[in-house]
């Protein structure tokens, strides 16, 4: 590698830095040798003196060598720890745009999830008021269209009447007493411009299928199906003597004139399905 080259060109410098160090030390300790002998050849400092200029000049050049070489190395560990700390600091820079941009996309995506859950349940709220209201307005005209089936009759059984007694003997009878008519009190006739004659006959087959005498043990009674609380109540004011008969027993005529007043004074209202057909 390059940095391992280097380093090995600073240990060989520094090698020859050493040697020509003991040389030139060779070298002073003979020119010291020599000056203090006076009586010595004077060709020997001659000889020595060159190999040590040679040696200071190795030694100064190897010395600025090794100092451009210790600082080159110097400067490359620097920027080599420089290069680092950068590397390091753009690395954490990207590290934490990198979070800040996935925790932007993870809100961004939490915002549209709950969004979309939101709007879900608008549109299920939205989608069950209208199936009650679909609901509600199906059930509405089937009341006002579908009138109710008319009660079945009830099943008389005629039982064979009892053989006459091969003696009777005289008894007194009691008196039944006789059963209301239409002339027994006044009641009111139908106003006029009110329902006409098939408006009625429609609100008595809504009713009861046009029976008078239904009475199917429901609390209902007659063609228009009076409960005996409305007829009491209601005779009490137009026909005293028709209270405490059931309407089912009640004529025809009496029923229709009943029916008359209830309307008189309440309207459809005591109808609430079939009194449609009064309108």
């Amino acid at each position: 590698m390059p940095e391992t080259h280097g380093y090995r060109q600073v240990a060989a410098r520094a090698l020859a830095v050493l040697a020509a160090a003991a040389i030139l030390a060779v070298v002073l300790v003979i020119e010291l040798g020599s000056t203090s002998d006076s009586s010595g050849a004077t060709e020997a400092p001659s000889v020595v003196a060159e190999p040590a200029r040679e040696a200071r000049a190795a030694l100064a050049v190897d010395v600025a060598d090794l100092r451009r070489l210790g600082e080159r190395a110097q400067q490359w560990t620097e920027a080599r720890a420089a290069a680092r700390v950068a590397a390091v600091a753009a690395g954490e820079a990207e590290a934490h745009a990198t979070e800040q941009a996935a925790a932007a996309a993870g809100a961004a995506a939490s915002e549209q999830v709950f969004a979309a859950l939101e709007a879900a349940e608008v549109e299920a709220d939205r989608l069950a008021a209208e199936e009650a209201a679909r609901r509600r307005a199906e059930e509405a005209t089937r009341q006002q269209v579908q009138p109710p089936a008319p009660a079945p009759e009830p099943d008389v059984v005629n039982e064979p009447a009892p053989e006459p007694d091969p003696t009777p003997e005289p008894q007194a009878q009691p008196q039944a007493e006789p059963a209301p008519t239409a002339d027994a009190d006044p009641v009111p006739e139908p106003s006029s411009g009110g329902p006409t004659a098939e408006q009625w006959n429609q609100l008595r087959m809504c009713e009861s299928g046009g029976n008078y005498a239904i009475n199917t043990g429901n609390g209902y009674y007659g063609a228009y199906q009076f409960s005996a609380s409305t007829w009491d109540g209601l005779a009490a004011t137009v026909a005293p003597s028709l209270v405490g008969v059931l309407p089912s027993d009640a004529s025809p005529a009496q029923q229709d004139a009943m029916a008359f007043a209830l309307y008189a004074t309440s309207g459809a209202g005591p109808w609430p399905v079939c009194g449609q057909h009064l309108l």
